[in-house]
């Protein structure tokens, strides 16, 4: 997966915001499951 990187600052970022109070835990990771699954499509 050569977007691998990229996937787990996603993820990584999600978790701040979850933490940090930005965000729900399940706002913050549907946004980066949004993310993901937006790369993945795009780049087949």
């Amino acid at each position: 997966m050569a977007y691998f990187p990229e996937t787990r600052q996603l993820v990584e970022n999600a978790i701040e915001e979850a933490f940090s109070g930005k965000k729900t835990p399940k706002e913050a990771l549907d946004t980066a499951s949004q993310s993901i699954t937006a790369k993945i499509e795009f780049h087949g």
